[in-house]
């Protein structure tokens, strides 16, 4: 095929965290990141929130509007928090993959 490739475990290197459902642009907008308000359909892009670096897709996948943000790993129980915080008039809660898998 003549392409070359090389595949890398980047599984301690990145944090992912998912957010999804009708209020999670307002939730981010919240958390300071009012600058995704432009973000296509899958579009990617690199924000800082903070002192955070994050790469942020827009790639919901329960049918609903989402977003997948990925950060060094000593940097997530900040963007946790952030998130959480800024998304608790919105009545976000945190759940596990399985359970989007049962919904």
């Amino acid at each position: 095929w003549g392409f070359d490739v090389a595949v890398t475990d980047a599984s301690r290197a990145v944090a992912a965290l998912s957010l999804q459902g009708p209020t999670s642009f307002a939730t981010l907008r919240q958390a300071g990141l009012g600058e995704l308000a432009d973000l296509a359909p899958f579009g990617i892009r690199d924000i800082a929130m903070g002192e955070i670096t994050i790469t942020v897709s827009r790639t919901g996948f329960t049918g609903d509007l989402g977003y997948e943000l990925w950060t060094a790993p000593e940097h997530a129980p900040q963007l946790w928090d952030g998130l959480m915080e800024a998304g608790r008039l919105h009545g976000i809660r945190p759940i596990g993959y399985a359970a989007v898998e049962m919904a």
